[in-house]
C-alpha cells in the first residue's frame, strides 16, 4: 500500500564563522545542545549532528522554547567554516507551525541566537528586514479575518437549520430517512467545528499579537 506523507515545514539558517576550524565549531554546537538538554539522535563529527531541542512539550510548536528538530551541517572552507542548520517541528506540532509560518521562523531564529553568539554574532543572517511590529500587525488583521469567517459560518449554519425546520413544519414534509439524517448531522457538525475553530484561533491570534505589541509599547491598551 502506498502511503502519502506531507514533509514538515523547514526553516534553514546559515552562519559563516571566519577563520575557524570545523572541529572546534562542531564541539561548540554540541556543547550548546548539551546545555539545552537536547536529545542528540544522529552524530557524525565534525560535519553533522541532529538533535531534538526545546523544553516546551505542549504548545502550538512555533514558540521559542517549543521542541524542534535541528540538523546541523558543518563545512570546512579555506577561510573559515560554513554552518547550516535546518529547523523543523516534530510530527505533533506541524499543524500549528503551518498555521504560523512567519512566527515559527522568527522564534526558531531567536532560539538559535545563543548559539550564534558563541561565534561572535547573535543576529540572524539572511532574514528579510521587517519593520518593528509589522509581523504582529499582520497577525491582528489575519486573526480578525478568521473571527469574521467563524461568525459568518455559524450564522449561516443557524439560518440553514432554522429554514429547514420551518419548511418541515410548514409543509408537513415526511421525516428524513435515518441514513440521510445521519449524514446531514455529520456535515453540520463538521461545519460547526470548523467555524468554532476559526473563531477561537482568530481570537487567540489577535490576543497574542496585541499582547506582544503592548509589551513593546507599540500600541495602547483599549
Amino acid at each position: 500500500m502506498v502511503q502519502w506523507t506531507i514533509p514538515p515545514p523547514q526553516f534553514p539558517f546559515e552562519r559563516w564563522v571566519d577563520g575557524a576550524q570545523a572541529g572546534p565549531v562542531f564541539q561548540a554546537i554540541k556543547a550548546w545542545l548539551e546545555e539545552e538538554r537536547a536529545k542528540v539522535k544522529e552524530e557524525q563529527p565534525p560535519v553533522r549532528i541532529k538533535a531534538l531541542q526545546g523544553k516546551r512539550r505542549v504548545g502550538w510548536g512555533y514558540e521559542v522554547d517549543a521542541q524542534k528538530w535541528l540538523e546541523f551541517q558543518v563545512v570546512q572552507a579555506d577561510a573559515g567554516v560554513h554552518v547550516r542548520v535546518v529547523a523543523f517541528p516534530p510530527k505533533g506540532a506541524q499543524f500549528g507551525v503551518r498555521e504560523q509560518m512567519d512566527l515559527a521562523r522568527e522564534n526558531y531564529a531567536k532560539a538559535l541566537e545563543p548559539l550564534w553568539a558563541r561565534f561572535g554574532t547573535a543576529s540572524p543572517e539572511g532574514l528579510p528586514a521587517v519593520p518593528p511590529g509589522k509581523h504582529w500587525e499582520t497577525q491582528i488583521v489575519e486573526g480578525r479575518r478568521m473571527v469574521r469567517q467563524g461568525v459568518w459560518a455559524l450564522l449561516g449554519l443557524t439560518a440553514a437549520v432554522a429554514a429547514l425546520i420551518g419548511y418541515n413544519v410548514a409543509t408537513g414534509a415526511a421525516p428524513v430517512p435515518r441514513a440521510l439524517g445521519s449524514l446531514f448531522g455529520v456535515l453540520l457538525s463538521t461545519v460547526a467545528m470548523g467555524a468554532v475553530f476559526s473563531l477561537v484561533r482568530g481570537r487567540t491570534r489577535v490576543r497574542e499579537a496585541r499582547s506582544h505589541l503592548e509589551g513593546h509599547g507599540m500600541v495602547r491598551k483599549p
